[in-house]
């Protein structure tokens, strides 16, 4: 039903003109002739149909087609398919259970799984990244590394490790390598915490650095202090 109204809107909007079946006969009784007639109709048709395929060509698939050369396109694409699964899932436990609807939410787990698995396939040498940027921002001996120094580098050691345990695990999910799934899973998530804790000190770092926001933060500790002392009482 949608594939077929998204169908007719494409065809209107190419074709603006309407067809008058009357046209030729009103021709045809002031002496014009049929085949001129039916030319230049034909004509309009195909000029409106160039102009949407160029606009279709323009706007559509060759913004598409520079988006998939990007790095991290695919993945990005699938995992909006992956959100856009739970989202039906949501959807589909709110209504009332059928038969059809217990399939539907069948297959959408099934593809949920096989979308996942994909996106593991895609991210398998990902760590390559990472491993560069650590080496980048390691301290040399001759440098006496800042308080924001070591937190990029364990940031970059977090992300780093994230990517191989999940590489590992998804070797691990076809049995292609030794060990727990679930337990590599957990490692992983200790390791993309590490990076977002590393992440999050860098930023209020930056922020302590202004005095207006270091008035705030400070604010905000003590705030946070006297909560869990009283949380703790």
């Amino acid at each position: 039903m949608l594939s077929e109204l998204l169908f007719s809107f494409f065809l209107e909007w190419i074709t603006p003109l309407e067809y008058n079946g009357t046209a030729l006969v009103d021709a045809t009784m002031t002496g014009c002739q049929h085949d001129f007639a039916t030319i230049e109709l034909l004509r309009g048709e195909l000029a409106d149909l160039s102009f949407g395929m160029r606009w279709l060509l323009d706007q559509v698939v060759r913004p598409l087609a520079a988006f998939l050369e990007m790095p991290n396109a695919r993945d990005k694409s699938l995992r909006l398919l992956q959100e856009a699964c739970v989202l039906a899932l949501g959807l589909i436990k709110e209504m009332r259970a059928t038969s059809s609807r217990l399939s539907a939410m069948a297959n959408l787990l099934e593809l949920q799984r096989h979308l996942s698995s994909s996106r593991r396939a895609f991210r398998l040498f990902s760590f390559f990244t990472p491993m560069l940027a650590l080496c980048e921002a390691t301290p040399t001996a001759q440098h006496q590394p800042s308080p924001e120094d070591l937190l990029r580098t364990g940031a970059h050691l977090g992300t780093l490790g994230f990517s191989l345990l999940d590489s590992l695990r998804w070797l691990q999910q076809f049995q292609l390598a030794s060990g727990s799934a679930s337990t590599t899973s957990r490692r992983a998530l200790r390791c993309l915490a590490l990076r977002h804790a590393c992440a999050l000190a860098i930023a209020l770092l930056h922020a302590s650095k202004h005095p207006g926001l270091a008035v705030k933060l400070r604010r905000a500790r003590e705030w946070a202090v006297s909560t869990l002392q009283q949380m703790l009482r």
